[in-house]
């Protein structure tokens, strides 16, 4: 969850975007801080906002639609670095269960094989 700071942050950095709309560096840097306060669905948003405005240059929608493809390049790689790896096998405690109602089996038919 984003902090009101970092909120404030990107709002900023994002004014700065539109009115230097054509200077990477300031892209980069919404996206860097975006993703490092988790708010990328803040910045999609907005370059969303800009792709779908009918009355804006085509230059600038095109942008907008490459830097939504940056953006989800970098949600997909943050949730990929995220994910936990499965574990192998069954839980342990099933493991200990399994093992205990053999040997207690076992030990009856033993029992039962052994009765004078």
């Amino acid at each position: 969850m984003a902090t009101d700071d970092a909120k404030r942050a990107l709002a900023e950095l994002w004014e700065q975007v539109l009115a230097r709309w054509d200077e990477a560096a300031l892209h980069d840097a919404a996206l860097e801080l975006a993703r490092a306060s988790a708010q990328l669905p803040e910045l999609a948003a907005r370059y969303r906002a800009v792709k779908d405005d009918a009355g804006a240059p085509e230059s600038r929608r095109e942008l907008a639609t490459k830097r939504l493809a940056a953006i989800a390049l970098v949600a997909m790689n943050t949730l990929d670095a995220s994910r936990s790896t499965p574990r192998a096998g069954p839980p342990r405690w099933l493991t200990i269960v399994v093992a205990v109602a053999s040997v207690l089996v076992s030990l009856w038919a033993a029992k039962q094989v052994l009765r004078p």
